[in-house]
């Protein structure tokens, strides 16, 4: 396909924004995985040093959604079933990553060994990202239709009970880790040796924090550290414990109570039910799709950068098809500081892909902003409240440096590593997300006024502006001082 053909697509196409820090080395096959399901014309990929924003068809990942719960309404298990073929794949994924790696045996690879690895891995990622990007379907206009099927079957719900309906039934791989450390805290506390339960611990969460840019590889002394810290502040860590626990057991009461009080049709039932285990399966694909293969790819991007002499910043930017053997060629490496540089990945309907450079890249780019630009900053209310604050745009993991409290948070999307800026935060302003996303979510159990799925906060607001968040009526107004 030519640019200026593909240029035309690009503007009779509908498109919808997600992203953040993102490496393409971790995340390529994910978005493999959406492309099968709605076309790989359907998707364009911009890279921006460590800034990755996807564009996607969101009337294409709105007929998928609704054959989806077409198939729910009718059937309660279809999405136990689809869940369940998912985690089968994903599993298949892990135990591959587990028993054919260990950093020994990695370092020991021949070129044609790690061509093969990557290519088993890369149809791994695939299938079960496949099953996975059910969830970005419903992120687009997952909001509306789950309005318009209230008002098909007659059912009237404040905004409060649908966040309840639709809430957590199961802490967060991040709450749970705090949770398990609070035990072995609790047992410091009264004298007990601690050094074993910290190694199982250690090996158990090693991952926790790691995300589609960056990978820490926790060690026994970095779970050691917080355990120390957890004692000093131990008062704090059992107040944070009981709202973890009482917060969820809130959400699983009153859900209980609203089922009770109100004779919903099967069918509705059937679609809340979907609506729900998908909050609860957006976490556990992140653990599962994201942070433990992660661990893994790491050791990869480690030798790749030593053994070519480049930072990782710029290793991350390759793809598993651009690998032929340990030493990247001359070529690749200039495509990789252009890709740095700023870049555009697009493929056509048969599947063959391409990367834009330079004034085509930023043609595509230019467009993709028009159409997605707004005379208003407004979006889907994820939590009701209204404040002012001062805005901080945060992207890679040095923004996290600038907030202060009362800042309002201001990103693609939150994931799991932003809730300690979440806690601290005025209010939260995403350009992405459906109901069911994590900034909707973590927004809800802190009480924070939050709106998702702006398009375009990212690059309306900038530092330093003092805006009104109105998640009442789901706008942003930009105060002129």
């Amino acid at each position: 396909m030519s640019v200026t053909k593909y240029l035309k697509h690009i503007n009779e196409t509908n498109w919808y924004k997600q992203g953040g820090a993102i490496s393409m080395f971790y995340v390529l096959g994910a978005y493999y995985g959406l492309n099968e399901s709605i076309g790989y014309d359907n998707d364009i990929l911009y890279q921006f040093k460590e800034v990755n924003c996807g564009y996607f068809n969101k009337d294409e990942e709105k007929k998928k959604l609704m054959i989806a719960l077409a198939k729910q309404e009718k059937d309660k298990k279809f999405i136990d079933v689809w869940i369940k073929d998912w985690e089968k794949h994903v599993s298949d994924n892990i135990n591959f990553l587990q028993k054919s790696f260990s950093k020994k045996e990695m370092m020991r690879w021949s070129d044609q060994d790690l061509v093969n690895f990557l290519k088993k891995q890369k149809s791994l990622m695939v299938k079960h990202w496949a099953k996975g990007v059910l969830l970005e379907w419903s992120d687009p206009e997952g909001d509306k239709i789950l309005a318009s099927l209230l008002k098909k079957f007659n059912v009237s719900l404040t905004a409060q009970e649908i966040s309840y309906l639709i809430g957590p039934e199961k802490f967060t791989f991040v709450q749970q880790e705090y949770l398990d450390r609070f035990e072995i805290v609790k047992k410091a506390k009264n004298g007990k040796n601690i050094e074993n339960l910290i190694k199982k611990h250690s090996q158990k969460y090693h991952w926790y924090q790691n995300t589609w840019a960056y990978v820490y590889e926790y060690d026994f002394n970095h779970f050691s550290n917080l355990v120390k810290n957890d004692l000093k502040n131990y008062d704090k860590c059992v107040k944070e414990v009981n709202e973890i626990k009482s917060h969820l057991k809130t959400v699983k009461d009153a859900r209980l109570k609203i089922y009770r009080q109100n004779k919903f049709p099967q069918g509705l039932k059937n679609i809340l039910c979907m609506f729900r285990q998908m909050t609860d399966w957006r976490d556990y694909r992140k653990k599962m799709g994201a942070c433990i293969p992660n661990y893994y790819l790491y050791q990869i991007i480690k030798r790749l950068s030593s053994e070519n002499n480049l930072s990782e910043d710029l290793v991350k930017m390759i793809t598993f098809d651009d690998v032929s053997g340990w030493k990247i060629s001359k070529k690749v490496q200039a495509e990789l500081q252009s890709r740095w540089g700023g870049s555009v990945y697009i493929c056509d309907k048969n599947k063959k892909c391409k990367w834009l450079y330079g004034n085509d890249a930023q043609k595509v780019v230019d467009i993709l902003t028009e159409k997605l630009s707004s005379k208003e900053l407004r979006g889907v209310i994820a939590n009701r409240g209204i404040v002012r604050g001062e805005v901080k745009l945060v992207e890679t993991k040095e923004d996290f440096l600038k907030m202060k409290p009362g800042n309002i948070l201001v990103a693609g999307m939150t994931r799991p590593e932003f809730v300690p800026l979440m806690k601290i935060c005025g209010g939260i302003i995403t350009d992405e997300g459906g109901i069911t996303c994590h900034a909707a979510v973590v927004s809800r159990e802190l009480g924070k006024p939050c709106l998702i799925n702006t398009q375009n906060a990212t690059t309306t607001l900038k530092d330093g502006d003092l805006v009104e968040l109105d998640a009442n009526n789901g706008i942003v107004k930009i105060i002129n001082l």
